[in-house]
């Protein structure tokens, strides 16, 4: 897009003051859903607006259509008597490997949130997510498929393989959907230092908060005041936290299974908490 349409699209549409990128299945729900009850804070139209991976062929202007535009965005900084944000929360961002680079170039000061679940539990999550949905539909090819029709075990072991053909679909067309990427990506969406890297070659580290899930629910009130500072917000608690999660696991992980992905995930782990200099207590 031109910069003449690009300004012409600023004098009237609002750009995102900050974006929930991940990790899915780690709490961007309950976080956004927080954040938009704060008197600060306008919602987009929808908290999952996955522009910037699988939607990005719509063009800025769909982008722009859904979040507040700047004529809201004034009439509620004048009633509450400061300034309002708006964003978005899509946890594809966070994997999907163009999206940083989308990002930083249309809005390049933006703030970047990110909850951290322990990878074993955001892995099988997803999955039980995924035979839950039992289908999806494709509307170019006008039929059903199932969303996941492997057992847990069979789709790690056949992870490589799909991920492999999904990367190769996305370096023939960029432009391409993403969500085959996305779909069956159990472990490779918790190798969190490698995607952390990624972000921080487009995104300087003060512009990235990191939270543990399971800390942000069990001390949301004062996760909720760490990410209000970094918005530059003003202090707020809500009555009441109310955790919005997507579906609920039908059985548990063999326990086989855990200890597998427990060392799968280890030396992924280490590689984290020395990016981040400090450590969950992700390890059973």
């Amino acid at each position: 897009m031109s910069k003449f349409v690009d300004s012409i699209l600023d004098l009237r549409y609002a750009r995102p003051n900050f974006i929930i990128i991940g990790a899915q299945k780690g709490g961007t729900t309950s976080l956004y859903d927080y954040l938009v009850q704060h008197p600060q804070v306008l919602s987009a139209r929808r908290k999952e607006l996955h522009f910037f991976d699988f939607g990005y062929e719509r063009g800025q202007l769909w982008y722009r259509r859904h979040l507040p535009d700047k004529s809201q965005l004034r009439r509620e900084q004048n009633r509450v008597g400061a300034s309002v944000i708006t964003g978005e929360a899509s946890p594809g961002y966070m994997v999907f490997p163009q999206t940083p680079e989308r990002i930083h170039r249309f809005v390049p000061q933006v703030k970047l949130i990110v909850l951290l679940r322990n990878p074993v539990d955001r892995a099988y999550s997803q999955y039980q997510m995924n035979i839950a949905k039992e289908t999806t539909y494709f509307a170019d090819e006008k039929r059903h498929v199932l969303r996941e029709p492997l057992l847990f075990e069979d789709a790690i072991a056949a992870e490589d393989e799909r991920m492999k053909v999904a990367m190769e679909l996305l370096d023939r067309d960029p432009l391409s959907s993403g969500r085959w990427f996305q779909m069956h990506s159990y472990q490779t969406r918790g190798l969190y230092a490698r995607q952390i890297r990624h972000w921080l070659q487009w995104f300087p580290r003060e512009q990235m908060l990191f939270l543990e899930s399971s800390d942000f629910y069990k001390n949301t009130d004062q996760n909720y005041a760490r990410v209000l500072e970094f918005l530059g917000l003003q202090p707020w608690s809500l009555q009441k936290y109310e955790a919005k999660l997507a579906g609920g696991c039908r059985k548990k992980m063999s326990p086989t299974t855990r200890t597998q992905l427990l060392e799968y995930f280890k030396p992924h782990n280490e590689n984290l908490y020395k990016l981040l200099g400090q450590r969950f207590d992700w390890d059973n």
